[in-house]
């Protein structure tokens, strides 16, 4: 049996060409380089976050809440909002599209 490295697809190019092929389009790899300098700094804030509360003497107990403090967001708004897309259609229908745009504009304007 061969390598995966050495191995030729239906149209002769390896399997290890193939790998690094989204990495040629521009937006794709745009895309990811800032996707992993934005995954660095939510790293640094974190353990930063967490040297500063044991800097100025914190309790274990709140050097923990300020963890969960900067990951529940994620979890309780981007974790449901991604399982609810998968429950649906794939495109909702044109009157619940309707009735979403102008509320999409309220969120857009309005500052959190």
């Amino acid at each position: 049996m061969e390598d995966a490295e050495y191995d030729e697809g239906d149209d002769g190019m390896s399997a290890a060409a193939d790998l690094w092929r989204p990495l040629r389009t521009p937006i794709f790899r745009q895309l990811l380089i800032a996707d992993v300098v934005s995954d660095v700094g939510t790293f640094m804030q974190g353990v930063g976050s967490a040297l500063l509360m044991v800097s100025i003497g914190a309790s274990p107990l709140f050097v923990a809440l300020t963890q969960t403090a900067s990951a529940l967001p994620f979890f309780l708004l981007a974790l449901p909002a991604g399982a609810s897309t998968r429950c649906g259609p794939a495109r909702p229908p044109p009157q619940a599209r309707r009735a979403r745009d102008p509320l999409t504009g309220v969120f857009v304007v309005t500052p959190w």
